[in-house]
């Protein structure tokens, strides 16, 4: 029995050493756990917090996006009035070119038509000049042929009267 009674003293012994191991490694184990779960819960913090951050830009980014996105239709709006503005410009300037040409083309027209009438009257008045110089020359012409006979009449009387003062003075 004493056998037995040593035999479970020592049973007894290595139950309470292996009691002692499970207890140091439990507390060692549980030591463990609760710095992992200290820095897990460290590392928690840290992520809600970046969470919090991050959403927090992500909402401050949706607000800028929001005003960007404004101030991008704005634009857009002014500028598509302004294209169409600049548009209509153009047209009426379109227009008025076109109205211009064809008053230009107008008017050449008629400088061309006028220039055509003044060059047909000149031609006009330098054949008339022609014809008249002709027939300025051809009436020279027969006013020097009558003043020629005439002189000549004039001659032959002057020398009849000449001869006859000769007679009527021999007489």
């Amino acid at each position: 029995m004493l056998e037995k009674e040593q035999m479970l003293e020592q049973i007894q012994r290595s139950m309470q050493s292996a009691e002692e191991k499970r207890h140091a490694s439990v507390s060692e184990l549980s030591a463990k756990h609760r710095k992992q779960l200290e820095s897990m819960e460290a590392q928690l913090a840290e992520v809600s917090a970046e969470r919090t951050k991050a959403s927090e830009t992500i909402q401050s980014l949706q607000m800028v996006l929001a005003e960007k996105d404004s101030e991008i239709t704005g634009i857009e709006a002014a500028s598509t009035g302004e294209a169409a503005r600049l548009k209509a410009t153009l047209e009426e300037i379109k227009g008025e070119l076109t109205h211009l040409k064809d008053q230009h083309e107008k008017e050449r027209q008629s400088w061309e038509a006028e220039c055509e009438s003044l060059r047909e009257k000149l031609e006009a008045l330098e054949s008339a000049r022609f014809r008249s110089e002709i027939e300025s020359a051809k009436f020279r012409n027969q006013l020097e042929s009558e003043l020629s006979t005439q002189n000549q009449l004039l001659q032959n009387k002057d020398s009849n009267l000449i001869s006859a003062k000769e007679e009527v003075h021999f007489i």
